[in-house]
């Protein structure tokens, strides 16, 4: 998932969080007020009992 977003104002955070089974990106200004938001999950594969990939 590709998302684009063009801003005026160069005063912005960007947040990532990669977790277990997926990663967000959130776009947020100095007020903490969010632009922007995605989300994208992980394939997950079980090759072995108990055992997972990415």
């Amino acid at each position: 998932m590709l998302i684009q977003f063009y801003f005026r104002s160069s005063n912005l955070i960007l947040g990532i969080d990669c977790g277990t089974t997926g990663i967000t990106v959130v776009i947020s200004d100095e007020t903490g007020m969010v632009k922007s938001k995605a989300y994208n999950e992980f394939t997950q594969y079980y090759s072995k009992a108990a055992w997972v990939e990415h």
